[in-house]
This record gives structure tokens, C-alpha cells and sequence, in this order.
């Protein structure tokens, strides 16, 4: 029967014991700054994946930035009347918004268009000899940006950009090319917004609409890739930046669909902070360089690709951010271009074409040349020229 207390307990728990179905509970709500989720469930849930699924939330457009997690045992009824101790868990998830609702209209626009592209194919020659491929880096192009010193409109940098992507090209001379290495290094794009703030929220000035801006990112880089494929068959390899962090995941999955069924053109979206690819004996590492230290990335290389560094006889590290050539540690000079060498690894920090907006000129970051640049690599031997193309030789 059990002691007096024991009786007294049972009784209580049958007077708070409750349907299973009363205890669960699925809710959201929008906020200022995004979704706040509330799950609660006898299924064993404990990650923010987990809630987001139950909850029908899509982890494309939401992203988790903060979960709490809990479970206690609470007192329920069957469909016999019978009291049972159970355990239940509970997972409260703050969403950010990774895809604006502008950046899903311009691209349903845009995928309107995106069945009409057919590319013709190219008969190529097999190259006997050594192997060649060429890495365009594009880094810091900032379009949509209001500049004080230059055309800024969107026209103007889409003419721009396939004008510098020929010339990188057209330094290579008489060098057959294997392959061309389209690279983003991030902030293509000057904002990630509607708000027209970057990703973190700061206020840009900006010479048009978030919906046009995205839409000339993807044009310019649908003409670079179809120059580049005239040439060689290409690879699009994207970084994100601090601007455009969702923005140019976007981009480059929207040429992942234009280039769907073309096997010369490769694309590669995924979500990795820092992207790596070895031709040869060359292992090239590219991130866009606001998060890690730069004397950390011959580590991180090593760690990231294990064995192609130590197959690799020429490692390099491409970043950009900071809008200037620049080497950290231990720098010397190639053809005049500035380079830092840790542990056998050499850290390239890309220069900007962008123009002169009033956050610079404040400050009175002025002095920087507006170019890009580009590495010829030759399978075997590792870089065999760098190439750099200046705005005013390509604008006059």
C-alpha cells in the first residue's frame, strides 16, 4: 500500500498528470532581427537541426545563432487513465534570416531565364605537355558601392568586370591553358540587405537597390564564366565575405543551375570558410580573410588538406578584405608584387578594383591602386607569373 506520504504524492501526481498532446507544443514568432523558436516534445530533441525540423522551419532561409536545451519529467495520462512519469525536452532556437525575400524574387526572376541559356560545346585539344591553369582572383569588387572617384553604376561595373577577366586572359600570351580558376574572394557585392547594410547590419552608401545590386553580381559573373569557358574549361570557387556573407552563396548557386549541364564549367558553393584545390603539384588555399590571423593559414592548410600538402611543392594562400597588397610576416619580392612566406607557404592579400567611397576617403585610405590580379601556374613546377590588370588600363 506505501506509507501516508507516498499515497499523498500519488494523488497529487494523478491531479496534475495531463494528455501527453497537452505538454507538446511548436511555436515561432518573427522578431526585430529574425525568428525565435520554441519546441517542446517527447521525442528526444536536442539540437537546433532537430527543432527546426519538427517545426517546419527551412534551414536555408533561417540559420540558428543562439539554442537553449532542457528536459525535466513531467506527470502524464494515457489513453488508459494511467499516470505516468515521463521525460520531455525542450529546445528554444534564435534564428537570422539567411535569404532575404528580395534575394528570392530577384532570383525567381532570374531562374524565369535561366532554362533559355544553352552553351555550345567546345571541341578542345589535349595538351601533351605541361599543364597550365590560371587562377583569376576577384576580390573586393564591391559592386553597388556609391563611389566619389569613378562610374559606380551597375552598367559600368559589369563592363568593368568582363574587361578585366579578357585581360587576365590575354596576359597569359601563348600559353595554352588546361584550365581557368575563377575565383570570389569575397564582398562582390557591397551589401547583403534590403536595408542595404552589410551581412552584420552596417549601413552602406550605395548607388542603387539591393534587388539590382544582386542581379548585376550575377550578370557579371554569368559573363566572366562564359569568357572564361571560351577559353578553358573553368571552375567557379566562391569565399564569402563580411558584405555579402548569404549574397554570393547565392550567386554561385544560381551559376550552379545555369551551368547544370555543362561539363566544362564547374561550380563549387559549398559553405566552407576557406576553399583549397590542387592542380599538380600546386595546392592553392583562398578564404576572404576578415576572421583568420594570417600567419595562421599555413597551419590551417596543413590541418584542412593533409595530403595534398605534403604532395604540393608550390603552396600558396590567397585573401583579400583589406583592399591592398600587402604581406604580414617575412616578405620579399616577385616581379614587384608584395609576398609573405611562412613555412613554405606563400600569403598573397588581393588589391581591390573598387572606387573611392566616402568611408575611405575619411579616413583617408586614398592611396591604394585600383587593380586585380591573376597566377599562372604550371602543374609541375608551381607559379609561373603573376599578372596584374589596373582599372585605367582598361577604361583609359
Amino acid at each position: 500500500m506505501g506509507s501516508a506520504a507516498e499515497r499523498i504524492r500519488d494523488v497529487v501526481k494523478r491531479k496534475d498528470a495531463k494528455p501527453a498532446c497537452e505538454y507538446e507544443e511548436t511555436g515561432s514568432e518573427q522578431t526585430s532581427d529574425g525568428l525565435r523558436l520554441n519546441v517542446r516534445s517527447f521525442d528526444r530533441i536536442q539540437t537546433a537541426a532537430q527543432a527546426m525540423e519538427k517545426a517546419g522551419i527551412d534551414p536555408v532561409i533561417w540559420s540558428p545563432r543562439k539554442i537553449t536545451a532542457n528536459s525535466w519529467e513531467v506527470v502524464v495520462k494515457d489513453e488508459n487513465d494511467k499516470v505516468l512519469t515521463k521525460p520531455i525536452w525542450q529546445v528554444k532556437v534564435e534564428c537570422v534570416r539567411r535569404v532575404s525575400d528580395e534575394i528570392i524574387d530577384v532570383t525567381a526572376s532570374l531562374a524565369k531565364r535561366l532554362p533559355s541559356l544553352k552553351f555550345p560545346r567546345i571541341k578542345r585539344r589535349v595538351n601533351k605537355g605541361n599543364k597550365h591553369c590560371l587562377i583569376i582572383a576577384a576580390a573586393d569588387f564591391h559592386i553597388g558601392k556609391d563611389t566619389l572617384d569613378s562610374d559606380g553604376s551597375l552598367k559600368a561595373i559589369e563592363e568593368l568586370f568582363s574587361r578585366m577577366v579578357a585581360a587576365h586572359i590575354e596576359r597569359c600570351g601563348s600559353v595554352k591553358l588546361d584550365e581557368i580558376v575563377f575565383v570570389n574572394l569575397g564582398d562582390m557585392l557591397n551589401v547583403d540587405t534590403a536595408l542595404r547594410t552589410t551581412t552584420k547590419g552596417t549601413q552602406q552608401d550605395c548607388s542603387a537597390g539591393f534587388h539590382e545590386i544582386y542581379e548585376a553580381g550575377v550578370v557579371s559573373v554569368l559573363r566572366a564564366l562564359e569568357l572564361c569557358r571560351e577559353t578553358a574549361p573553368t571552375t567557379f570557387v566562391t569565399t564569402q565575405g563580411n558584405h555579402d556573407w548569404s549574397s554570393s552563396m547565392h550567386i554561385a548557386s544560381a551559376m550552379n543551375q545555369v551551368f547544370r549541364h555543362t561539363k566544362d564549367v564547374t561550380v563549387d558553393n559549398s559553405p566552407r570558410s576557406r576553399k583549397y584545390i590542387q592542380r599538380g603539384k600546386c595546392l592553392v588555399g583562398m578564404a576572404h580573410g576578415n576572421n583568420e590571423n594570417p600567419a595562421s593559414y599555413p597551419g590551417l592548410m596543413m590541418t584542412e588538406r593533409p595530403a595534398e600538402f605534403a604532395s604540393s611543392v608550390c603552396k600558396i594562400f590567397l585573401t583579400g578584405h583589406y583592399h591592398t597588397k600587402s604581406a604580414k610576416r617575412r616578405s620579399y619580392k616577385l616581379d614587384t608584387h608584395e609576398i609573405a612566406e611562412i613555412d613554405g607557404c606563400c600569403i598573397y592579400t588581393m588589391p581591390s578594383p573598387a572606387g573611392l567611397d566616402h568611408y575611405h576617403d575619411i579616413h583617408g585610405y586614398v592611396g591604394n591602386r585600383r587593380c586585380s590580379q591573376s597566377f599562372l601556374l604550371n602543374h609541375e613546377f608551381g607559379l609561373a607569373s603573376i599578372h596584374e590588370v589596373g582599372v585605367k588600363e582598361i577604361t583609359g
